[in-house]
């Protein structure tokens, strides 16, 4: 009897100690898949700029330190244009300095969306070797958890179709590359969701899936870029274009971010944008969606289009009615 207690003893202590190394695993594990989603990530564009205040550029800073886990450095790149380099120092800096993921996303396009930024195209070879040459100085530079190649890029898709199709077989040159350097660099590229599926207020609703169905394959992430103020009018309701982020989940089996988001104080009220905020993260919860990244903190003050008023802060720093609605949903996420 006593021998069989001590059976019990030694069997009930492995049982603990199994459960025991399997909760260290499973510890580790979640510290190690941080970078690949085991927890969300949630954050803002942080955009500065000459025409803001010393005093506004430090509450910018310090409101998106405080509630975000990822720093991103959105940058311009042209093959004639050195700056993009440079550009992304400070946003890294912050990152590294504060202990937050960084997201690096390279944006080749006018801001308009009509052509690249000098009015180039991916079909020349000349252009595709900068490309490729300067996104491996920029990845060893920087060591970014998470890479953008093009920013929204079905535009591209339906203005230069033979230039798209030059920059997929660039894209998948670039990740094959980077992927042997780094396994763990998350690859992918941003898609305008409105534009996606017909419902973008320009560009003659057309219908822009066959850009990403011809890539999806090979992105870690498909990102999303939705701004209700480029939702057509006739649909009656406000909310209506994020029943797409179900369609993209339940279409396509691959991670889903969204890259940038944002609705203005320009053409809609408080309760609006309050609205647009509960709502988006109620899909980011219910989608199990990778990261959900505010399109600007802060306002620019020009306030010359919609764009410029998509801050969760007016331009001298002051918070808008929706701000502690972000924070607080991104607080709860944090922590």
């Amino acid at each position: 009897m006593q021998n069989k207690k001590k059976s019990l003893f030694r069997s009930y202590n492995l049982h603990k100690a199994s459960l025991l190394l399997i909760t260290i695993i499973n510890l580790c594990s979640c510290k190690y898949y941080t970078k690949n989603w085991c927890l969300p990530e949630v954050g803002t564009l942080l955009w500065v700029t000459e025409t803001l205040t010393d005093t506004a550029i430090k509450l910018a800073v310090t409101k998106t330190l405080e509630t975000s886990t990822i720093i991103i450095a959105q940058v311009s790149w042209s093959p004639n244009d050195r700056n993009f380099f440079d550009n992304a120092e400070w946003y890294h800096s912050l990152a590294t300095d504060h202990g937050k993921s960084f997201m690096l996303n390279v944006d080749w396009l006018e801001n308009d969306r009509s052509t690249t930024r000098g009015g180039w195209s991916f079909q020349n070879e000349q252009i595709r070797q900068t490309f490729y040459t300067d996104i491996h100085k920029l990845v060893e530079k920087y060591h970014p958890d998470y890479l953008t190649l093009g920013i929204e890029v079905n535009y591209y898709a339906l203005t230069n179709a033979d230039g798209y199709r030059e920059f997929v077989k660039c894209f998948n040159q670039i990740k094959a590359s980077l992927k042997k350097q780094n396994p763990k660099l998350k690859i992918g590229l941003s898609f305008q969701l409105q534009l996606l599926y017909g419902i973008h207020s320009d560009w003659a609703q057309n219908r822009s899936l066959p850009a990403l169905d011809a890539v999806v394959e090979n992105l870690d992430y498909i990102g999303v870029s939705l701004y209700q103020d480029v939702q057509i009018s006739k649909i009656p309701s406000l909310l209506y274009s994020l029943n797409y982020l179900d369609s993209l989940a339940t279409n396509y089996r691959k991670p889903i971010g969204i890259t940038e988001t944002g609705i203005s104080s320009k053409t809609f009220n408080d309760k609006q944008r309050a609205d647009y905020i509960n709502a988006i993260y109620q899909k980011f919860t219910d989608l199990d969606l990778k990261f959900l990244i505010w399109g600007s903190i802060i306002d620019n003050p020009k306030n010359e289009n919609w764009q410029n008023e998509i801050g969760l802060l007016y331009s001298n720093g002051t918070e808008k009615p929706e701000f502690k609605i972000w924070q607080t949903r991104n607080l709860k996420i944090i922590r």
